[in-house]
């Protein structure tokens, strides 16, 4: 499970779905989950992958920390 938080404008959004699905190839080898903050500028994007290696995971991670608009990553 990946953590991704960021702010809450649809760019944001589009772009964690577009690299985790440009790393794992299928859109069922993953599933996300959306909670805004309590004012709505910021977002947590919970990320269930299923990875076939550790390499894809590292991928992952390098992939989502040049995301534009993100505050952290874990």
């Amino acid at each position: 499970t990946l953590k991704v938080f960021g702010v809450h404008e649809q760019h944001f959004l589009d772009s964690v779905h577009r690299e985790v699905k440009n790393i794992l190839e299928a859109e069922d080898r993953y599933e996300t989950d959306l909670r805004p903050s309590s004012k709505g500028t910021y977002c947590a994007v919970q990320v269930n992958v299923q990875a076939k290696s550790a390499e894809e995971v590292q991928a992952l991670y390098v992939a989502l920390s040049d995301i534009e608009g993100l505050k952290t990553l874990l």
